[in-house]
């Protein structure tokens, strides 16, 4: 994303070309010209808790905290009901469009592990503690924007949360089921 405070030092033509190149370079449509406007009234001058945003031509700017994310379009939310089972030796296709690999293991994990999305309330155990905690709080912790974490996989041994991405990772995402080194990654399908 784009700094907000570093937005607002600059003054407004400056303001709306640099919007321009970074919505250039990111492949996205331009913004029609009084949307500047508005971006700089509501989103930009808003306070960092408010979640402003603003749409056109199906993408989105949002305000998270001090940065301007830009949002590709996509559904809102996506199908809480989806998983697969994935043995980790191939890539796996996700529902945003990217997959997910798990890298320095190319055996893959000792038997395969069920994925799907959030759907709220989930728990893991953290390394080093003896107690659960929540992947909201661990989410919110990390720095991971609101409208990312309903995309976010989740890596399941039976009940049990291993992993949320590649942001968290559960005490148990270790030997037996996870090769030693292993690192899970997510990227685009054009990547491979």
């Amino acid at each position: 994303g784009l700094s907000v405070p570093g937005l607002l030092a600059l003054q407004a033509t400056a303001r709306a070309r640099a919007v321009r190149a970074w919505l250039r370079q990111q492949h996205a449509p331009p913004l029609p010209g009084h949307l500047h406007a508005v971006l700089d009234a509501q989103v930009l001058a808003c306070t960092p808790d408010r979640a402003a945003q603003l749409a056109w031509a199906g993408w989105q700017l949002r305000r998270w905290r001090d940065g301007l994310y830009l949002l590709p379009p996509r559904p809102a939310q996506p199908d809480t009901g989806w998983s697969a089972y994935w043995d980790g030796r191939q890539p796996l296709a996700l529902p945003d469009g990217r997959v997910w690999l798990l890298d320095n293991a190319p055996d893959g994990f000792s038997q395969p592990l069920q994925v799907r999305l959030r759907r709220g309330g989930e728990r893991l155990v953290l390394p080093g503690r003896g107690h659960h905690s929540a992947l909201k709080d661990c989410l919110q912790q990390a720095g991971i924007p609101p409208w990312q974490r309903p995309w976010l996989p989740l890596l399941w041994h039976q009940e049990q949360l291993l992993a949320a991405g590649e942001v968290v990772q559960a005490a148990a995402f270790a030997p037996p089921l996870v090769p030693p080194g292993a690192r899970l990654r997510r990227q685009n399908r054009a990547a491979d």
